[in-house]
């Protein structure tokens, strides 16, 4: 769910011309998350691929 939402949170900031730069490396950690196999889980999966 994170991964099909979070583009739609770097479009409402960019839409409201809120500079979204702090945000945009997160969407390639979703991206990660998902290529391994973890998209059933939540969002504390990414501690654990940061640590890696």
């Amino acid at each position: 769910m994170n991964h099909a939402a979070f583009p739609n949170f770097l479009a409402a900031f960019r839409d409201q011309g809120v500079r979204a730069d702090f945000l945009e490396p997160f969407q390639a950690i979703l991206d990660r998350a998902m290529a391994e196999g973890y998209e059933a889980d939540g969002l504390s999966r990414i501690a654990d691929l940061l640590k890696r």
